[in-house]
């Protein structure tokens, strides 16, 4: 234990004596504050533009840090020949893999809390010198609701008639939430239903039609005397038109009190709509309707085109929520870097893990890019099972690739992907720019997912220092 802590101490020491420690650190900061004069439409705008590069510069330079000390620590120390002095001593190499991945742990600590502090004081002084600006640090916690509905049909049904989708013929809509429709069969709605995804439902055409969310004990969560609304609608009207108007009624399900309001709504844009806070009842329930206020357009709605709006606790602990996922991420690079440092050079473990980095941030694109190919296998398999019905060779054109080719290009980056960490789940700057509320629930998934990566790759590189011959 006592070697172990020596070792976490050296490594401590030796990271905050690095130059290119503090060259990265006042790059960072330099870049934050000379965020705040840039050009921009509004001070809103400002304060936002200050906390993207807040947010994106700490992660970016807390990564480069931790690659430039991690990867080149254990092959510098074999370079210098200070690992003999080490191992002359009651320490054994599991304990200097240990000793020293701790202590990068805690120099990148030290390093992001100072960075996030800078950032978070910068963003609160440019918010000083703009107070009409002050909402764009609102901290809100996203409600869903309890209860999704849709009509189709040129009546006018009671929405306590609505049943659930795959429920007998006359169940009550209160024994299930989840998904609802109003058609006599009660069958699911597409494939998506019936697979459990997200279900997006147009309405269009002549008739009465409605999409509803029911909101149930909201009494648990702080409202103000504005309840905002968070709309999601994808929406058009006539070809080529991206906006429409909609109908927002919202009723009081215990005393029919009702508040309706037109909105402007635009294809793929966020909308907030606020209702009194006297529409929800004593048990905390309320009922939010969305109808169309020109037949010729259409709105698709969805389980989650609607949610609520809570005010939550300050920017600044929102702020710490979200650099602590960032830290995770910088955790899981220092893992990577410490293990690979145990069999590799520092010049190409410092290449490797900025090619890991930088392929686990875009693995959405690796993913979609992987999804693509299978289908184009698909279809080239169909050609090809035509051409072999009709008596046909296949043939190629110069723009075709073999399948063979395709089926051994799938394999290779489905097993690649496999291994590489994904760092896109760790990207929480888009809920911190909206002012969602971050959970700390989420953290739970994230420290299982670092968590079995720090468990495989220190055995990795534990048996990998074991077996190499240091001379």
């Amino acid at each position: 234990m006592n070697a172990l802590l020596a070792i976490i101490i050296l490594t401590y020491r030796e990271s905050l004596r690095k130059k290119i420690l503090l060259v990265l650190v006042l790059f960072c900061i330099g870049l934050i504050v000379s965020s705040a004069f840039f050009p921009v439409v509004s001070p809103s705008a400002r304060i936002k533009l200050v906390q993207t590069w807040t947010f994106q510069g700490v992660t970016f330079f807390g990564i480069l840090v931790a690659i430039f000390l991690a990867a080149v620590s254990i092959p510098s120390d074999i370079e210098n020949k200070r690992v003999f002095l080490i191992l002359t001593k009651p320490v054994t190499r599991e304990t200097i893999i240990m000793g020293r991945l701790i202590g990068f742990i805690l120099t990148t600590a030290l390093i992001t809390i100072i960075m996030a502090l800078v950032g978070l004081g910068y963003i609160r002084l440019v918010a000083l010198f703009s107070p009409e600006a002050q909402g764009a640090l609102e901290v809100n916690q996203r409600i869903k609701p309890d209860k999704f509905y849709f009509h189709q049909s040129s009546s006018a049904p009671s929405l306590d008639s609505l049943r659930p989708i795959g429920s007998p013929v006359g169940a009550t809509s209160a024994s299930l939430n989840g998904l609802y429709d109003t058609r006599p069969n009660d069958r699911p709605v597409g494939r998506a239903a019936e697979e459990g995804q997200e279900l997006e439902v147009a309405l269009e055409g002549e008739g009465n039609n409605f999409a509803a969310y029911e909101f149930n004990n909201l009494n648990d969560y702080t409202f103000l005397d504005d309840v905002k609304v968070e709309i999601n609608l994808k929406t058009g009207e006539g070809l080529g038109k991206v906006s429409s108007t909609i109908l927002v009624k919202v009723v009081n399900p215990t005393t029919k009190e009702e508040a309706t309001q037109k909105l402007n709504i635009t294809y793929r844009r966020t909308e907030v709509a606020q209702f009194d806070r006297r529409l929800i009842d004593k048990a905390g329930d309320v009922r939010i309707f969305f109808y169309r206020a020109n037949p010729a357009s259409y709105i698709k709605v969805g389980p989650a085109s609607v949610m609520l709006l809570s005010p939550q606790s300050s920017f600044e602990w929102n702020f710490f929520k979200a650099f602590g996922i960032v830290f995770l991420q910088i955790v899981l690079v220092l893992v990577f870097c410490v293990t690979c440092s145990s069999f590799l050079s520092g010049p190409v473990n410092i290449f490797l893990n900025m090619f890991l980095y930088f392929c686990g941030s875009g693995m959405k694109f690796l993913q979609d890019s992987l999804e693509t190919m299978k289908l184009t296998m698909l279809e080239q398999v169909k050609r090809e099972n035509l051409a072999e019905v009709a008596g046909q060779v296949q043939r190629y054109s110069d723009g075709d690739i073999p399948l063979w080719l395709m089926q051994l290009s799938d394999s290779i980056l489905s097993n690649v992907l496999r291994i590489i960490p994904d760092f896109s789940r760790f990207d929480v700057w888009d809920n911190l720019l909206k002012g969602y509320a971050i959970n700390i629930s989420e953290y739970t998934h994230l420290l299982e997912y670092v968590f079995i990566y720090l468990a495989v790759m220190l055995v990795i590189g534990i048996a990998a220092f074991r077996l190499r011959e240091i001379k």
